[in-house]
């Protein structure tokens, strides 16, 4: 199964429970977002700041970039495979 295929299976089963009903938190969408956003700069092979990645992904990064930052940890909890230090801080 190729890895662009086993992401979509994954998506499909978070995105809604058995009686059709949306399950994920807020915490959970956002970081279902940036980990849209990491698979596609990991297929094009990019670097993208906190800042941009999350207004790509539709929330404000929050102050000191914290709430991407906090997003980012449960990427790395649930989606190991992302490369999830394409996402840099701006220096």
């Amino acid at each position: 199964m190729t890895g662009e295929r086993l992401w979509l299976q994954i998506k499909n089963l978070n995105d809604q429970g058995p009686t059709g009903k949306n399950l994920m938190s807020t915490t959970s969408t956002r970081a279902q977002a940036i980990a849209d956003i990491l698979w596609q700069l990991k297929k094009a092979e990019k670097l993208a700041t906190l800042t941009s990645i999350a207004a790509r992904a539709g929330f404000s990064p929050g102050a000191n970039g914290r709430t991407v930052s906090t997003c980012l940890k449960t990427v790395r909890r649930d989606w190991p495979h992302l490369q999830w230090w394409r996402a840099v801080a701006r220096a």
